[in-house]
C-alpha cells in the first residue's frame, strides 16, 4: 500500500484530534502538501504506541506578532504523538534518507518518509521542523506560505 492508504488506515485505527486555524490558507501545491502530511502522519503512527492519540493542529503565525491574526504569513500545521520520541542528536538526523532511528528495525520503513515530507514542503517555499523528546513524543511543524 502507498503512503496515501497507509495513512489513511492509520486515521481510521487511532483517536486523531485535528483542530483547525480558521480562515487559515495557504498558497501552496495541495497535493504536495498533502503528500507531505501523509507521510509525516504516517511516520506518527508507526511509531506511536496502538491506540495513542495523534494530535493535528493548524495555526496562523503573523509576521510581525504585535500585528494579530490580520497580517498572517505563515501557516503552521502540527502533528503530534507520543511515541517513543527522540534524543536531540537523533532529532537531527530525523530527515537524512534513509536513517532510521535506534529501535526501528522492528518498524516497517525504509526511512525515506520524514526526507520526502521535507523535499516537498521546502518545493513549496516552506519549511518543516521535528521537536522531539525520548519517552514524551515526537512534534513536526509544517510551515507554510498563507495565500
Amino acid at each position: 500500500a502507498g503512503p496515501r492508504a497507509l495513512g489513511d488506515a492509520c486515521a481510521r485505527r487511532r483517536g486523531l484530534v485535528a483542530l483547525h486555524a480558521r480562515d487559515a490558507r495557504v498558497a501552496v501545491d495541495p497535493e504536495a502538501v498533502r503528500e507531505a502530511l501523509v507521510r509525516v502522519l504516517d511516520n506518527a503512527c508507526r511509531y506511536a504506541p496502538h491506540g495513542a492519540p495523534i494530535r493535528v493542529a493548524s495555526r496562523g503565525e503573523p509576521a510581525d506578532p504585535h500585528e494579530g491574526a490580520a497580517a498572517v504569513e505563515r501557516v503552521v500545521v502540527t502533528v503530534a504523538d507520543r511515541g517513543p520520541g527522540l534524543a536531540r542528536a537523533h532529532a537531527q538526523r530525523a530527515f537524512d534518507p534513509f536513517w532510521r532511528g535506534p529501535g526501528a528495525a522492528r518498524i516497517p520503513g525504509h526511512g525515506l518518509g520524514l526526507s520526502i515530507a521535507r523535499e516537498l514542503v521546502d518545493a513549496q517555499r516552506g519549511w518543516i521542523e521535528l521537536r522531539s523528546a525520548p519517552g514524551i513524543g515526537t512534534e513536526v511543524d509544517l510551515w507554510l506560505p498563507a495565500a
